[in-house]
């Protein structure tokens, strides 16, 4: 216990303790959750720093034995992450509509919109538009928008009539398409079917 003690300190600024996020219980409505925004693979000294946090958090927080420590560590160093980095998610809009056709501020507004609806940082949200798509819906090929929202831990049964009721609304006043020609598709992803390249 000493010998622990005295590598968490070696390890450590002088000047700070890292702080233990608070624990999430690993119940099936908490299976899925937001992507954490990881820094990229040539941000050395905060991988480095987080590396060494959660080293100590763990050598310190988890008694009992190697099983214990294991099982446990998934949760600690996502909590840990979440905390520091945030979370990382996205909205995709495949549309029919002419590049010239959408309003050139369409996109930064539809972020405003999009993370004051979902309630979510307007940091973690992004917006990839494609215009000008060949789109065929059922058998017509009238101006459509196609709009796929991707998140994690966000939508159900109960919550996404609301936001399909708003982000219609918000696009016919924006676009002028007929409500009946805007279709939304929410993906409701698990952490481990997400990724970001390095």
């Amino acid at each position: 216990m000493v010998e622990g003690n005295q590598q968490e300190k070696e390890g450590l600024d002088n000047n700070r303790q890292p702080q233990e996020p608070k624990r999430t219980p690993d119940t099936s409505e908490n299976i899925r959750r937001k992507k954490v925004k990881w820094p990229n693979n040539k941000s050395k000294s905060e991988w480095q720093q987080f590396d060494e946090d959660v080293d100590a958090i763990l050598n310190t927080t988890l008694a009992g034995n190697i099983d214990r420590k294991i099982e446990s560590m998934t949760s600690f160093i996502y909590n840990i992450g979440m905390d520091r980095f945030g979370a990382d998610e996205k909205e995709v809009i495949t549309t029919s509509l002419t590049k010239e056709q959408i309003p050139k501020d369409f996109a930064k507004k539809f972020s405003a919109f999009l993370a004051e609806t979902l309630d979510k940082p307007i940091e973690k949200i992004t917006v990839v538009i494609t215009c000008d798509a060949l789109v065929c819906n059922a058998g017509d090929e009238s101006p459509f928008m196609l709009i796929s929202i991707i998140s994690i831990a966000r939508f159900n049964e109960k919550d996404n009539p609301g936001y399909t009721d708003k982000i219609t609304t918000f696009v016919k006043e924006e676009t002028k398409l007929p409500g009946n020609k805007v279709q939304i598709v929410y993906t409701d992803l698990q952490p481990h079917m997400a990724g970001k390249g390095k």
